[in-house]
């Protein structure tokens, strides 16, 4: 996907922000994606995600944090990689790169929260949609939830309160022995020093 066609599918998804009934059709398309690492992420903090609708299709494009500024503007096409969502996307058994466990959820957890998604997202959209906050533009993902070369993705909702919820994306890290779930995805906005809207290049670009 060339530069152009990235910047008008993040503005497609840009503007249907306010519309719940698009914002419920276009997320009804599914729930997940796969996630191959590319090769030039070492010095990266996170991954961005952002949603996007191309050819009326919802895509999440992603990006290493390291890329994602206006010193990259003429290349970032090189650096973001297009994933198609599926509906459930089963995690490929994949090679470890990683070892870290600081982000890691159970098992029963990650299903909890994916299968609330699926169980509510359609009642969710309206309900954020009139926060402050709104629907999710982007997310950032701590690179280490990717603990193996190519990963599933789901989209997942928490709630710390069991009233609200929190939309999230939940790495799945699968070898040949083990599954690993890692959860540390912050949806933006809301910002915060550490994941400031200027670090978020390419929603200015929408």
């Amino acid at each position: 996907m060339n530069r152009s066609e990235i910047i008008d599918s993040l503005s497609n998804w840009q503007a249907i922000l306010n519309n719940n009934q698009d914002l419920i059709d276009v997320l009804g398309q599914g729930n997940s994606f796969i996630f191959e690492l590319p090769n030039y992420i070492s010095s990266s903090q996170y991954i961005h995600a952002y949603p996007g609708i191309y050819d009326d299709k919802l895509i999440f494009l992603l990006i290493p944090s390291e890329y994602d500024n206006s010193t990259y503007n003429a290349n970032f096409d090189s650096y973001v990689t297009v994933c198609e969502i599926k509906d459930s996307a089963s995690a490929p058994i994949s090679s470890v790169v990683s070892t870290a466990t600081v982000n890691r959820i159970t098992a029963t957890e990650a299903q909890g929260r994916m299968d609330k998604w699926d169980d509510i997202y359609d009642t969710w959209i309206p309900q954020q949609t009139a926060t402050t906050d709104g629907i999710f533009q982007a997310f950032a993902i701590p690179l280490e939830s990717f603990e193996v070369a190519e990963s599933a993705v789901n989209l997942g909702l928490d709630s710390k309160s069991g009233i609200t919820y929190t939309a999230e994306l939940i790495v799945t890290n699968k070898t040949s022995t083990d599954v690993y779930y890692d959860n540390f995805a912050r949806p933006v906005p809301p910002y915060s020093p550490s994941i400031s809207q200027e670090s978020f290049y390419l929603l200015s670009q929408a």
